[in-house]
């Protein structure tokens, strides 16, 4: 008997969210905008808008949750060094010196 189906990683259940930061669009002008709201259904992006703009519809009344952080809707990094995004800036750098 084969093992189950693993249940997606976006359910088409998922809830509505939007995201705020620093967007990066990666649209065919390249824009960046500084203050940027990305919109998302059911784990799919519904919108890209400035955030000092009006919501798409469905969204009026959803809280906008403020990563404080750049946003690059769409992109999936697959290589990641996890010490780089849990310990204080330089704190790597500082271990790799205390082993030469």
């Amino acid at each position: 008997m084969p093992p189950p189906a693993p249940a997606p990683i976006d359910p088409p259940d998922a809830p509505k969210a939007a995201l705020r930061g620093r967007v990066v669009t990666m649209d065919g002008a390249d824009a960046v905008l500084d203050d940027g709201v990305v919109y998302l259904d059911r784990g799919a992006i519904a919108a890209v808008r400035a955030a000092a703009g009006p919501p798409p519809g469905g969204f009026e009344s959803l809280a906008v949750l403020d990563t404080g952080g750049t946003i690059y809707p769409g992109l999936i990094e697959l290589h990641n060094h996890l010490p780089y995004d849990v310990l204080p800036a330089g704190f790597a750098h500082g271990l790799r010196a205390l082993y030469r």
